[in-house]
Order: C-alpha cells, then sequence, then structure tokens
C-alpha cells in the first residue's frame, strides 16, 4: 500500500475511534497504537484483564 493510501485509513480510523465510547478509545490506542501488553492496559486503566479483554474485542467489533 502507498504512503497516501496508509494516511488515508489512518485518519478514516482515527475517525471512526473518536466516535466510540472513550473507554473503547482508551484501550484500543494503548494496544494498536503505543503497543501496550494486557497487563499494562490493566494497570493503566485500573480494570481487570478479563475487562480488558471485553473492551477490546467489543471495540474492535464497533469499528467495523
Amino acid at each position: 500500500m502507498g504512503k497516501v493510501c496508509e494516511n488515508k485509513l489512518f485518519r478514516e480510523v482515527q475517525k471512526q475511534l473518536l466516535e466510540l465510547p472513550l473507554i473503547y478509545q482508551e484501550v484500543l490506542t494503548l494496544r494498536f497504537f503505543e503497543e501496550k501488553s494486557l497487563s499494562d492496559i490493566s494497570e493503566i486503566v485500573g480494570k481487570n484483564l478479563n475487562t480488558i479483554k471485553s473492551l477490546l474485542s467489543r471495540g474492535k467489533e464497533k469499528l467495523r
């Protein structure tokens, strides 16, 4: 994929991400843009690991 296409895709994902509730924005950003581990995300947001897994799964589904 060319640089222009990648930038366009990134902007579209970013736009869609901003339409999600804040908790989904936070966990998706930490996981996929900051490349944090699930346990790190759990500590950062103060939720248990299974909750983080659920939030990531639901957040990705909402982006689709």
